[in-house]
């Protein structure tokens, strides 16, 4: 993926969203505490892929490339996957249902 790359956006998306987001997400669930300066190296990272997935230029705002896309920031997709990851194991077993629920 670059500027100058004749796949369309649609494409960039789909290798994103199965090839990179993964590897930045990988073991979400533990790690879903990491610091703001942490997350935010991730969240960089995800800003340049957008710019490169919609070649906007660096002016252009972050917002509108997430909604532009429909992804959501790192932030968010971070927490959805360790809340529905810890919900779905802590539903299995008896104590830890009884804690929650």
């Amino acid at each position: 993926m670059n500027k100058k790359s004749g796949l369309d956006m649609t494409n960039k998306l789909t290798i994103y969203k199965t090839i990179l987001r993964p590897i930045v997400t990988y073991a979400a669930p533990v790690w879903c505490g990491i610091s703001d300066t942490q997350m935010t190296r991730l969240e960089k990272f995800q800003n340049k892929c957008l710019r490169l997935i919609t070649g906007q230029n660096r002016y252009a705002r972050i917002a509108d490339m997430l909604a532009e896309t429909g992804l959501e920031t790192v932030r968010e997709h971070v927490d959805r996957l360790s809340k529905r990851f810890y919900l779905t194991r802590f539903q299995h077993s008896l104590l830890t249902r009884n804690l929650l629920f």
